[in-house]
């Protein structure tokens, strides 16, 4: 997690599930920010627990986020709201697979891996529960054993374009609807 320590970021659902987490399944976390001093000794009192599975840094830099993006499988972002959301679309540039919840511009910006048909680029979760958090990154850490599987879900979430290239396109797209309407009723 790169992200400011509140209940906003989703905090309170992983302090529930932090024990179950890191007891049942062989995972490494970091997480880097800053925020309430409950989460941060939250994520201290879990690192004593979990020494070898959970490290933290709380503080600002500017250059570590792309060290830990480029470095880890997947970035936990588990928003009880989100109005736009740029740490996904950081994360995804370096083939780190968002687990998320389907909140804003998490919603807009990811969508739920399906192995079946191989489409997707993340995994969604609905609900701002723990239990629904926890069924997320495991089904993230299922998915990455299938090595084939996570391979091409990577590539996936690499291509994927949120440059301004493509919005004004997109843009340009209405633009020219619109103005097509009107020189229709014009007519």
């Amino acid at each position: 997690m790169v992200s400011r320590l509140t209940e906003q970021k989703g905090f309170d659902l992983l302090e529930q599930i932090i024990d179950p987490l890191f007891k049942n399944l062989p995972i490494q976390f970091i997480c880097l920010g800053d925020g309430e001093s409950k989460y941060k000794e939250m994520l201290k009192s879990a690192s004593e627990k979990f020494p070898e599975k959970i490290k933290y840094f709380f503080e600002f830099d500017p250059f570590l986020p792309h060290l830990i993006f480029s470095g880890a499988d997947a970035l936990l972002m588990p928003s009880k709201f989100e109005p736009c959301g740029i740490t996904q679309i950081q994360a995804m540039r370096y083939g780190c697979a968002p687990i998320v919840r389907k909140t804003g511009g998490l919603a807009d910006t990811v969508q739920d891996f399906n192995p079946l048909k191989n489409e997707g680029d993340g995994f969604v979760f609905i609900n701002y529960d723990p239990l629904d958090l926890l069924i997320a990154v495991t089904r993230a850490y299922t998915c990455y054993n299938f090595t084939a599987k996570w391979k091409q879900l990577i590539k996936r979430i690499m291509k994927k374009d949120f440059s301004w290239k493509k919005s004004a396109q997109e843009y340009l797209k209405v633009f020219n609807q619109a103005a097509q309407k009107k020189n229709n009723l014009k007519k």
